[in-house]
């Protein structure tokens, strides 16, 4: 596996518990995760994305 695609997976696994756990909010998660996408060149289509953007924890 590619290095970028593993520190990509490392920086989102925080960046989830962070957006879990409520420190960091949806829209900040988004921007992030989108910073993160560029520093580690995944493209838009990449199948190692993280998960939260396909299912988005619940809104209460």
């Amino acid at each position: 596996m590619d290095d970028n695609i593993i520190c990509y997976m490392a920086a989102m696994a925080i960046a989830g518990r962070m957006l879990s756990s409520g420190t960091i909010t949806r829209k900040e998660f988004l921007v992030f995760e989108e910073k993160m996408r560029l520093k580690y060149e995944l493209p838009k289509c990449s199948l190692y994305r993280d998960f939260h953007l396909l299912y988005p924890p619940d809104q209460r």
